[in-house]
């Protein structure tokens, strides 16, 4: 639906229209000048082509921006979350690491004593 919204779409049924209707009411309008028209109208509609389209490039680009300084975000985080969780793996190796001291029994007197 957006294409009937467009300003190169509607001056493209303007002139297509206005030309019928010179023709269709006998106006006298020279091949010439009906070229011309339909020429300049066509630049125009090429023309604006390109600009949108420049227009749509420059908001895609910008949206990549957007997204690959988000991706460099989430990739920041997501290392620090590593760092964090090969920091806790290395404590808890060197924790298994440490000599065990030996249990100490408690105070149970031998042979009933």
């Amino acid at each position: 639906m957006s294409k009937f919204r467009s300003r190169k779409f509607w001056i493209a049924i303007g002139t297509v229209f206005s030309i019928a209707i010179a023709e269709a009411t006998g106006y006298d309008v020279s091949p010439e000048a009906i070229a011309g028209i339909i020429l300049v109208v066509s630049t125009y509609i090429v023309g604006q082509g390109i600009v949108d389209k420049s227009v749509v490039t420059a908001q895609v680009i910008a949206a990549s921006d957007v997204g690959r300084a988000q991706l460099e975000l989430y990739a920041r985080n997501l290392e620090e979350q590593l760092k964090t969780v090969v920091n806790d793996l290395e404590i808890q190796k060197a924790a298994a690491e440490l000599p065990r001291l030996p249990r100490a029994e408690p105070d149970v007197p031998l042979d009933g004593e």
